[in-house]
């Protein structure tokens, strides 16, 4: 028989509340500690169930037992909720600190950290922002457009935000920014993007540093350096033009010398002549070495562009090179016309020349061969002296010279009687391979 019993009834009812509140609780806490709470409060109400059941008086021993695992749960569940409560509280504790730490490197920070939103605005940034684009405080920089406020030309920070959302970072970016009083500011940014808490993309966030200075030293040395190839192309049309001149003299000269000593004389000064030529020839292929900036090259590319203006008709190819690149100053298809071109002129009895590749654990090393007489043992190292033989040894000279502006070394390491081996040493940073299916 069902006994009405107000005070128990409320009882039943708040128990069943707290089961129902510490589901709730465990599943949006992600934490079992509330079910120990919803668990005794549930033996409570079975308790208060049997009371108002009237069934206290035949299962009095069992509801005892009941209250009793009741406490004892309530007891590890209060247990539980206090560690619970101490690793909250040191959690916020270390939140604290590591925001103080945080808070510290941003104020402190050299290069600027920014964030923006998914519309482009500026929602974060460091006080080094306001130190570097003239404002007071970043506080009136929050908020504002990056594209319309921060940039000179709007449409790099359309290209900057394509390229990111696209790829997902950027390295090394170069954009121009806008300082408040108008003049421009460079800089290089490491960017990337930021998500939420649901997965979505919320914005970029990154880093930038100020390389103004470097840009302008850039372009003054640039600006030297096209003065200073404008003044050596002149230069040299004048000294050839005038060498022309001078060997038409001892042409006419020859003419009427009747003397055999004066002949000598004449055959020495011509040969000066000559070389003169020849040095000056040398020199303007060579002088945009280190130039311009190096970049990557495609290897098959430049070498048969380097063979094109060389007579290879009776040489058979081998070229096992495809999809390979290598970062290396724009001279680089000269490097191989100068190999290709001492095969002519060193080795007249070679038929076959030979391009091929093989890895170290650090290098990717790029062989080339011929299966020419080859070269001597004591002569390996003097080809690629400035001083060997006069002119002969510049072109080796000079092709190491282009390849070491981007830590590229070459040296010969064939067998005499065998044919020479050039291996070109490419650390593997600076080569990669595209376009493989």
């Amino acid at each position: 028989m069902v006994v009405f019993d107000p005070i128990t009834l409320i009882n039943l009812v708040f128990c069943i509340g707290i089961v129902v509140i510490s589901v709730w609780w465990s599943r949006t806490s992600r934490s079992t500690t509330p079910l120990y709470i919803g668990f005794a409060f549930g033996l409570f109400g079975i308790s208060h169930a049997a009371v108002i059941l009237d069934l206290k008086s035949a299962v009095e021993p069992v509801l005892i037992g009941v209250r009793v695992a009741a406490y004892l749960v309530v007891s590890i569940g209060l247990l539980f909720v206090a560690r619970d409560a101490i690793i909250r509280q040191n959690a916020k504790e270390a939140l604290k600190v590591s925001e103080r730490k945080y808070r510290e490197i941003l104020n402190n920070i050299q290069d600027v950290f920014y964030r923006t939103d998914d519309n482009g605005k500026l929602v974060m940034a460091s006080p080094s922002w306001a130190r570097l684009l003239g404002y007071d405080s970043v506080e009136e920089c929050l908020g504002r457009s990056m594209a319309d406020d921060f940039y000179q030309n709007p449409d790099d920070r359309k290209k900057f935000r394509a390229l990111v959302y696209q790829t997902g970072s950027s390295l090394d970016y170069e954009v121009e920014l806008k300082k408040r009083d108008g003049s421009s500011l460079f800089v290089s940014t490491n960017s990337h993007l930021y998500y939420d808490d649901t997965g979505a993309v919320a914005g970029i966030e990154g880093l930038f540093r100020d390389i103004t200075e470097q840009k302008l030293a850039e372009k003054a040395l640039s600006d030297a350096r096209r003065k200073i190839t404008v003044l050596n192309t002149i230069t040299f049309r004048d000294i050839q033009n005038a060498l022309f001149s001078l060997r038409g003299f001892f042409e006419l000269e020859g003419q009427e010398i009747r003397d055999p000593k004066h002949q000598r004389y004449l055959d020495k000064e011509i040969a000066i002549a000559r070389t003169i030529a020849d040095s000056l020839t040398f020199a303007r292929h060579y002088q945009n070495l280190g130039l311009k900036k190096p970049s990557w090259q495609d290897v098959r590319q430049s070498f048969l562009l380097a063979v094109s203006h060389l007579d290879l008709a009776k040489l058979s190819r081998n070229l096992e090179i495809d999809h390979l690149q290598i970062y290396a100053d724009p001279l680089l298809e000269r490097v191989f016309f100068v190999l290709c071109e001492n095969v002519l002129i060193h080795a007249p009895t070679a038929t076959e020349i030979t391009l091929s590749t093989y890895e170290t654990n650090s290098d990717l090393v790029i062989v080339f061969e011929d299966n020419g007489p080859g070269i001597p043992m004591d002569e390996k190292e003097d080809i690629f002296s400035r001083r060997e033989q006069g002119k002969k040894g510049m072109g080796l000279f000079l092709s190491r010279e282009i390849l070491s502006i981007t830590g590229i070394t070459i040296r010969e390491t064939g067998n005499y009687g065998n044919g020479a081996r050039f291996e070109i040493t490419v650390p593997k940073i600076g080569c990669r391979f595209t376009g493989c299916t």
